[in-house]
């Protein structure tokens, strides 16, 4: 059965909780938010309704990007893991086309391209929030960074749902926390409906677990559904936590924002 949706849109200090998953010790274990209800984010209430509000677009093509070398940057090996088991997942089905992009064919404009021809984007990739000037937060491709500012000045036809797998893209900056000045919230802002971003840091091996099960979840109606996002990473952090493998620390950062 799932559980009701809660929307959490913290200010001030707050933002940088993770609300979600708010807990206490008892007898045998620990009882936690996410025992009754599905916790998603938004950084104002203007931001959810016009999430909600947006139409749901047909899913067209799910592009997917691993870097698993990146210039100047440690490597990140279990995201080739990661994108190859969201290809085995991904449904026989003509209409629903999958699109892998790894280490050089994944530059700046090449990225840019695709983000503004398909609805549903998956980066699993090192970011950056950038403390000195925020608006130059962002994902590190093979070429460039592609920034906040790169976000939310280009046109996207129909973006619909985004998977953030990399490190910090919804932890903003102490100096407007108000603002939501993150990789997360600009993607929001750009018109996609429902962003799975992370407050910190994120293992390395833990992102697959959590991106096999969020995918396996989507696509489980028979057609994909960004409608069951939430509910989909609810699931997978779920998983994460019974393999028993993995810290309080592993699942925390990952959260939902939008519809």
């Amino acid at each position: 059965m799932n559980l009701p949706r809660i929307w959490w849109c913290p200010t001030g200090i707050l933002t940088f909780l993770p609300l979600h998953a708010a807990g206490r010790e008892i007898a045998g274990g620990r009882d936690e938010t996410s025992n009754y209800v599905v916790s998603s984010y938004t950084p104002t209430v203007n931001a959810l309704l016009e999430a909600r509000a947006a139409k749901q677009q047909p899913f067209n093509q799910l592009v997917g990007i691993a870097m698993v070398n990146t210039p100047h940057l440690p490597s990140l090996p279990n995201a080739e893991t990661e994108l190859t088991a969201i290809g085995k997942l991904f449904p026989a089905d003509p209409r629903w086309r999958f699109e892998p992009l790894r280490n050089e064919q994944a530059t700046r404009e090449r990225v840019l391209t695709k983000m503004a021809n398909c609805n549903w984007m998956h980066l699993a990739c090192h970011a950056v929030q950038d403390v000195q000037e925020p608006a130059r937060s962002g994902l590190c491709l093979y070429d460039q960074r592609l920034t906040i500012t790169d976000i939310i000045h280009k046109p996207f036809t129909n973006p619909d749902f985004a998977f953030l797998s990399a490190c910090e893209t919804a932890s903003g900056d102490e100096k407007v926390s108000d603002e939501a000045v993150h990789i997360t919230g600009a993607m929001l802002g750009a018109g996609y409906r429902s962003v799975i971003g992370t407050m910190w840091s994120i293992p390395d091996a833990a992102a697959p677990i959590v991106a096999a099960k969020v995918y396996e979840n989507l696509f489980s109606g028979g057609e994909p559904d960004s409608e069951q996002s939430a509910q989909a990473l609810h699931e997978g952090l779920k998983e994460l936590r019974k393999s028993g493998q993995h810290s309080f620390y592993s699942w925390v950062p990952f959260v939902h924002y939008g519809r």
